[in-house]
């Protein structure tokens, strides 16, 4: 699909002015609003670049003025784009859609702006995200197309385009504290004189938060107020009153049977007082006379209602809602106010096909049908949404609730969540199933099913409504009895089959989020009113850890819910054993499977080459600052989720990279240069980067950026800070002369929010390069004291931030190239050795004011890697930022960055308090880790039943390259028994170096794979080499071996089967198999010399890049993505854990025995076993059992 379509499929369609949505449009009638026009006419022709906010109350007929501007401006060709705010719809309630469908209409003005559309989508797809930042897609989708119209308008209009906004204040529904954000991003296209966007006109009721809004110091300027009610509308009404009476009295032919005069003077004059200017009351007169069918028996009875209230206050649209509802049959009004207060409690809306569906079969179009006047009502087949006409109907309705009455039929709001979140479970209950789509074959990605969308697109809405807010409902009411036996009762029936249909929908981000809240709402009901709390609370959890764990594939295929998800979950979950009967199609576990789930919650990919993070002090959020685009994120921690995104403004040629630091309230990031740069004395280096030397300042609740900039010559060094609360933030500053000279550095503490220097001090650090400063700076947790290292003479600085000088210098051998932070308290300072270091963490007690005893820390680490520290009960993740000491006792979380730059989130309290994997060691690892035959450096293979191992050993103990000692040993009793000690030639001047590869171990032989320096230049071909049994030597038994053309690194995993039919190597990015060409002409055990070259082709292989089984040889194999194949077709996929160790290096060796597939060389020395089902393996080359 083009860029251009995509965009057309993601704008808000109903939200452009003109639009079938907003039918029938409501215009101002000739000779109407004449003086509101006028001014707003007045304000548009002014050349001055502004802000319009047009203010008034509810049903004042704002957005009516709105539409006849917008036609009046584009009749002018004047009118650049249009965007009406609508809380019925949720495209139209928020801020996400606004940016992408103005920059639909900009597209429609020209060609070339279209074109610059088009490019920027093609270019950066991710901009049609609502998880990317509103900054990134106004200055690609807005700003850019806007340059390139900029010519073209500046003939057709001298005075600027105008943007129109309408009912502002529907579109918060994610929350009022977008507002401010999001009116400072479009009043940047004020500013730039380059834009011809002159009016961005608003239009909201003058609620509170807007108002504050307007009034901020950085838009104050820009806002220009027309208030609705200083325009008088009363002589208006009248007006529209007379038009749709003689639109009603045309409609129905009235001619002949009534006086020309209807509707009488006296009626008119009483419609219009009472509506005392609000068109919504007029509005909804008409709209009641216009439903009945005899409009001349209906006015009067609508008139009797509204004289029967005449001594209330005149205007009030609550009077004409209560006359309305009041006028209508007692006996149906009882159960259709239950159905419309229903509907309108509803968290979004559906058509009355969905409805009924949604309440179990009940006709809820015929209950909705009496209150019309009130509601539109489309056809009952129509895809089109119920929903009000005005968003006061919802505020009448649920003030009329409060206090239960059976007379008027209505529920108490709570009442009302607590029936509509029975009836998601019910819908729920009744449509989830397993393979709700029949998709049938879980082989097959959603994207290569080519009726995939048709298949989603058939699921009714009803089902979509209830799996996306049946917590919502549930969170508006109290729990009882009900609510829990239809929670528990969704949990333990059907909940595999709900994450389906997220899946399905493409909602598992909220499946995710869902689950989680929901087990954080069970956690705080009464256990002793529902029995089986902790059940429901460990499957909640499950289906959290399960949804986060199996993300990708299931996002991908719904059906490996069943066919991965639910078969790799623990052996001890609680979800494995609900769904035990749930049996799938691909395989069964048979051994290894862990009891509990991971440390490892989620790999998430962040879409950037070169980033930095810092945890939150909390570590619920994480931040990462992408140096290529500038790039901020903010990712939940739970979820994987990127809930907030910011675009930074350094310069465009600055060569360098970032420090990020984040605390409670705030990230700081700042940019240095390029480690190449940073070392250099010259003062061509300072005067270059003294420009870009400032820390960005993002404050995450109002989404403002700021930057701190010091007067001084020196530049920021890669060390910067922010105290835990977000107060303070320490940075060093470094001359580069200076520093060459002496270290001297400059230490700077600045109030984050105001900016003001607060501390200074000139600090001479030992360090041979200024990188090394990287991790130097920590804020003690309350902020009074700042730890800065690495000073001469083994020494560290702690300073009184108070007081604004050194407190104490501490030495100690301990803390020479060491990762030093504060302890529990501000006492002790932890000292964590140099950073491959395997001693155990050291405390120094340093007695600031306490005399507290510190206690030893030890170190948390998950798979060799150092991942936190703990101390007693207390826990603290290193390597990513500030955070803070947090009790084990908490969800605690970290991250670790992986080979491929994915990020690997962990529970660091699961890591701290997990025991070891209870799984059998397998004898590879067991004998490489425990012989001291064994060395690091050396080369080890293993034959496929594990009876003979052959290595190879660097003859130079520092140069594991050159491996040139060859032994074979055997297994006998439980011992090894070495069979040859062969040294192999290294090479010569002419000939190059050799270096050599194990490519198969059986027991009849070894085969040996020689290249040469030259070869790897592209010179000589390689020679394949056999060690046999019997006679104990290595001979050359083939001549020069031809085919694999790509370079072989020394370091690569290269196999050859036993007959030699088949050559496993990094040949290609797509497969790493080449086969023998014409294996029947070169037997290869005959050690006879072929006078030919023996040939291997590559792999005629269509799928994705794979690795083989290189142990059995089969046609199983593992892509990058982690799927288990055989060839092409996918059987499951493999979590991170179960997935061999280091595979692209180590090679994928399977053990097969009939349809038991075991995969071997997983971490810690683990295995697992698997049986296959409806799965028929194929080999490439015979693996003889006496071989």
């Amino acid at each position: 699909m083009d860029p251009w379509n995509k965009l057309a499929q993601e704008i808000a369609v109903g939200a452009v002015y003109d639009s079938n949505e907003r039918q029938p449009h409501s215009k101002c009638l000739p000779g109407t609003r004449v003086r509101l026009l006028e001014a707003l006419h007045q304000h548009v022709g002014d050349p001055a670049r502004k802000i319009v906010w047009l203010s008034g109350e509810s049903g004042c007929g704002k957005s009516t003025v709105a539409h006849t501007l917008a036609e009046e401006l584009r009749r002018a060709d004047k009118l650049a784009g249009t965007f009406f705010f609508s809380r019925k719809h949720t495209k139209r309630s928020t801020f996400d859609h606004v940016i992408l469908t103005l920059a639909y209409q900009l597209g429609l003005h020209h060609p070339q702006a279209r074109e610059v559309i088009a490019k920027a989508i093609s270019d950066d797809p991710s901009l049609l995200s609502t998880e990317r930042s509103h900054r990134d897609q106004l200055e690609a989708l807005v700003i850019a197309p806007l340059k390139e119209l900029a010519f073209i308008w500046k003939e057709r209009s001298q005075t600027g385009m105008s943007i129109i906004l309408d009912a502002l204040d529907e579109g918060t529904a994610s929350g009022v504290e977008h507002l401010l954000p999001f009116i400072s991003l479009l009043a940047c296209l004020l500013r730039d004189n380059g834009i011809p966007i002159v009016n961005i006109i608003l239009t909201s009721r003058p609620l509170p938060h807007i108002g504050a809004v307007m009034n901020e110091n950085q838009l104050s300027a820009t806002i220009r107020t027309v208030q609705v009610e200083h325009h008088e509308s009363r002589e208006d009404v009248p007006l529209y009153l007379q038009h749709e009476f003689k639109q009603i009295y045309d409609a129905h032919d009235m001619s002949n049977s009534f006086d020309p005069r209807w509707p009488p003077e006296s009626d008119l004059v009483m419609l219009a007082q009472h509506a005392s200017g609000r068109f919504i009351f007029a509005a909804t007169v008409v709209r009641l006379i216009k439903q009945n069918d005899q409009p001349r028996d209906q006015l009067p009875l609508v008139c009797e209602m509204i004289r029967g209230h005449v001594t209330r206050v005149w205007g009030n649209i609550e009077h004409l809602y209560s006359s309305i509802i009041d006028h209508i049959d007692a006996s149906i009004r009882s159960d259709g106010l239950k159905y419309l207060s229903l509907v309108v409690s509803l968290a979004d809306t559906l058509s009355p096909q969905n409805l009924r569906i949604l309440f179990r079969d009940v006709d809820v179009y015929s209950f909705l049908l009496p209150f019309s006047a009130l509601i539109s009502l489309p056809p009952r087949g129509s895809p089109d949404p119920v929903q009000i006409y005005h968003a006061s109907l919802r505020d009448f309705l649920q003030n009329r609730g409060q206090i239960r009455d059976t007379d008027n039929g209505q529920y108490p709001e709570p009442d009302l969540h607590h029936r509509l979140a029975s009836n998601c479970f019910r819908t729920m209950a009744t449509l989830l199933r397993h393979d709700i789509c029949n998709l049938r074959d879980p082989s097959l990605l959603h994207s290569e099913i080519p009726d995939f969308a048709q298949r989603r697109d058939d699921l009714p809405r009803a089902l979509l409504y209830a799996c996306r807010h049946w917590l919502y409902h549930i969170q508006h009411t109290s729990p009882d009895g009900e609510t829990y036996d239809l929670l528990a009762d969704f949990m333990k029936q059907r909940v595999l089959f709900a994450i389906e249909a997220y899946a399905i929908f493409g909602e598992l981000d909220t499946c995710i989020v869902q689950f989680r809240a929901a087990r954080q709402l069970v956690m705080g009901w009464d256990g002793d009113y529902f029995p089986d709390k902790d059940k429901i609370m460990e499957l909640l959890y499950d289906s959290w850890r399960l949804t986060m764990t199996f993300f990708d594939p299931i996002s991908a295929s719904a059906l490996h819910v069943y066919e991965s998800a639910l078969p790799f979950a623990p052996a001890k979950s609680e979800i494995r054993l609900v769904y035990n009967h749930v049996q799938p199609t691909s395989f069964h576990f048979e051994h290894g499977l862990d009891d509990d789930w991971d440390c490892t919650i989620r790999i998430v990919h962040p879409n950037r080459d070169v980033y930095t993070i810092a945890l939150s002090p909390d570590t619920s959020h994480l931040a990462i600052h992408a140096y290529s685009s500038n790039l901020a994120e903010i990712w939940d921690m739970a979820s994987g989720i990127v809930v907030k995104t910011r675009r930074l403004e350094f310069p465009d040629d600055s060569e360098g990279w970032s420090t990020i630091s984040y605390s409670n309230r705030s990230v700081a990031i700042s940019l240095y240069p390029l480690p190449a740069l940073l070392n250099d004395p010259s003062e061509d280096i300072a005067g270059r980067w003294k420009a870009r030397s400032e820390i960005w300042m993002w404050d995450l609740s109002s989404d403002t950026v700021s930057s701190i900039n010091p007067i001084g010559s020196e530049l920021l060094a890669p060390s910067m800070t922010l105290s835990y609360d977000g107060a303070a933030v320490a940075s060093l500053w470094y001359h580069p002369i200076d520093w060459q000279v002496d270290g001297h550095c400059v230490l700077r503490v600045h109030n984050a929010h105001s900016h003001d220097q607060l501390l200074e001090a000139r600090l001479k650090l030992k360090t041979d390069a200024i990188i090394d400063l990287h991790e130097c700076l920590e804020f003690s947790y309350d902020g009074k004291f700042l730890l800065c290292y690495p000073g001469i003479d083994q020494s560290a600085y702690i300073i009184n931030v108070d007081r604004g000088e050194i407190e104490r210098v501490i030495k100690h051998h301990w803390l020479d190239d060491s990762r030093l932070l504060f302890g529990l308290s501000s006492n002790s300072i932890i000292v964590l050795g140099p950073a491959n270091s395997r001693e155990t963490p050291r405390v120094l007690p340093i007695l600031l004011g306490s005399s507290e005893s510190p206690q030893q820390p030890e170190w948390i680490s998950l798979d060799g890697s150092k991942v936190g520290i703990r101390i007693g009960g207390m826990i603290r993740a290193i390597g990513v930022g500030n955070s803070r000491w947090n009790s084990q006792t908490e969800e605690i979380f970290s991250v670790l960055q992986l080979e491929d730059e994915s990020l690997r989130i962990i529970n660091l309290s699961r890591a701290a308090t997990r025991q070891a994997s209870s799984s059998t060691s397998f004898s590879e690892t067991a004998y490489s880790e425990e012989c001291p035959q064994f060395q690091p450096f050396d080369t080890i293979q293993f034959s496929p039943d594990n009876t003979i191992v052959a290595v190879l050993k660097p003859t130079m103990r520092d140069s594991p390259a050159l491996q040139r000692l060859f032994v074979v040993y055997s297994f006998e009793r439980d011992a090894l028994v070495q069979l040859t000690s062969l040294p192999l030639p290294g090479g010569n001047d002419e000939e190059g170096i050799f270096c050599y590869y194990i490519l198969s171990v059986t027991r009849r032989g070894i085969w040996l794979l020689r290249t040469t320096s030259i070869c790897q230049s592209g010179g000589d071909p390689r020679h394949l080499l056999r060690w046999n049994r019997d006679t104990r030597d290595v001979i050359e038994v083939t001549p020069p071996l031809k085919g694999p053309s790509t370079y072989i690194g020394l370091n690569a995993s290269v196999a050859l089967s036993p007959n030699g039919k088949r050559l496993y190597g990094p040949f290609s990015s797509r497969t790493n198999a080449m086969n023998l060409k014409n294996p029947e002409n070169y037997p290869l055990y005959e050690q006879a010399n072929n006078p030919d070259s023996i040939v291997y082709e590559p792999d005629q292989y269509d799928g994705p890049a794979v690795i083989f089984d290189a142990h059995s040889w089969s046609d199983l194999c593992v892509d990058a993505d982690g799927w288990l194949r055989q060839r092409s077709r996918r059987i499951c996929w493999l979590p991170p854990r179960y997935r061999p160790h280091s595979l692209r290096q180590n090679g994928l060796k399977l053990r097969i025995d009939g349809n038991k597939v075991t995969i071997l060389g997983l971490s810690d020395g683990r295995r697992i076993t698997i049986r296959l089902l409806n799965t028929d393996i194929q080999y490439y080359d015979s693996v003889d059992p006496a071989s």
